[in-house]
């Protein structure tokens, strides 16, 4: 998989979260939400086995923004590496980039964001003439490589009116910035955490019933959360298809060693899965033409019919073989007794049969010499 959400935890081998976007889960339309992926990686051993992510609703994030107003008549913005805007007041602003506004210090200010450099400049609103001062200040999600920041915007008549203006400012943004990352980490790492444990152990308990022949085993959906139940109904889907094919095929193994009839396997597979059910199909009839190929030379032997034989050309390879052999049992067979039946018809007609010119062997040679002392 080359997506971020999977390829950079497995190569950083740290967490990952997304730039802000907008999505629905319905197709046909429905809700859209303002949202950001992370996704952790799964190690075991010291070994990238996978990753376990989510889907988080920035909504949240909004509402503590919006309610925010440091001293009365400022606001707090959340933006992502690139400068998008993650929380606003506004909510028409979420997910634009900041500097729009001021493209005197754009470019700037996006280079300070991406980096993780603290920056600060002052703008006059064009709608009341006010100017504000913003201070962005970069922090981290957990372990990620990528810096996202938090700006407080006030303004400057307010500033100056403080005794000791950066020293508050100071102090509530590291207030703010450690509320959000610690609401933020906090909340996502419980969660992923407690769903990466259920998962692993579920995960183990079908290895282990695998190991043991326990095929049947599965696992439970509701030992983890609404969000992550598809990935275990999904596991479980996956091992009944794979275990149908191998049911089928134990029954069929089965019924041939207890010599039972065979009956053809009906139903939808795919791949694989349909070739090693046309294989036990291909059996199935190989097998019945076998069993039918020696119940009628049984019926032909009970009704003295000595000179019937199958037809090997029904058959391939080693079935071939077996049908040419049996041919050549009743061959073997049916030879000394016909050569026998013309010698006894001779002598009955009060002749002097001659001996015959074929070598038989065994058993059926000493029978032929008793009947020629006749």
């Amino acid at each position: 998989n080359k997506e971020d959400f999977y390829s950079v935890p497995k190569t950083t081998m740290k967490e990952y979260v997304s730039e802000p976007y907008k999505w629905t889960y319905n197709k046909d339309g429905g809700s859209e939400y303002f949202e950001v992926t992370m996704s952790v990686p799964v190690v075991e051993d010291g070994r990238f086995v996978g990753v376990v992510g989510i889907d988080i609703e920035l909504a949240e994030l909004q509402k503590m923004v919006a309610d925010y107003k440091p001293f009365e008549t400022g606001y707090v913005i959340v933006v992502s590496n690139t400068g998008a805007r993650a929380a606003h007041p506004k909510k028409e602003l979420l997910g634009k980039p900041v500097g729009d506004d001021t493209p005197e210090v754009k470019d700037e200010l996006l280079s300070s964001i991406k980096s993780g450099k603290g920056f600060q400049f002052e703008k006059t609103a064009l709608a009341t003439g006010k100017v504000s001062r913003l201070f962005y200040m970069p922090f981290t999600i957990g372990r990620t490589n990528v810096p996202w920041s938090c700006a407080i915007v006030i303004p400057v008549d307010t500033i100056y009116s403080e005794l000791r203006a950066g020293y508050i400012v100071a102090m509530i943004l590291g207030l703010i910035i450690i509320a959000l990352v610690f609401l933020v980490v906090y909340r996502i790492s419980r969660g992923i955490d407690r769903t990466v444990s259920v998962l692993t152990s579920e995960a183990k308990m079908l290895t282990d019933a695998a190991v043991a022949g326990r095929l049947d085993a599965r696992a439970d959906p509701d030992k983890v959360s609404l969000e992550f139940r598809g990935i275990v109904t999904g596991v479980n889907g996956t091992l009944d298809a794979v275990t149908k094919p191998l049911d089928i095929t134990a029954d069929f193994l089965g019924r041939m060693a207890r010599g039972e009839s065979f009956e053809r396997v009906e139903g939808d597979f795919q791949g694989r899965y349909r070739e090693i059910v046309d294989s036990i199909n291909q059996s199935v009839e190989v097998l019945n033409g076998v069993i039918g190929m020696i119940q009628s030379l049984i019926t032909a032997a009970d009704d003295g019919r000595l000179s019937y034989r199958v037809d090997p050309s029904k058959f391939s390879n080693n079935w071939r073989d077996i049908a040419e052999g049996l041919n050549k049992l009743f061959d073997n067979l049916s030879g000394p007794l016909n050569s026998m039946g013309q010698f006894i018809v001779r002598l009955g007609r009060g002749e002097i049969p001659e001996k015959t010119s074929h070598q038989y062997k065994g058993d059926l040679d000493v029978i032929m010499q008793s009947v020629y002392m006749l």
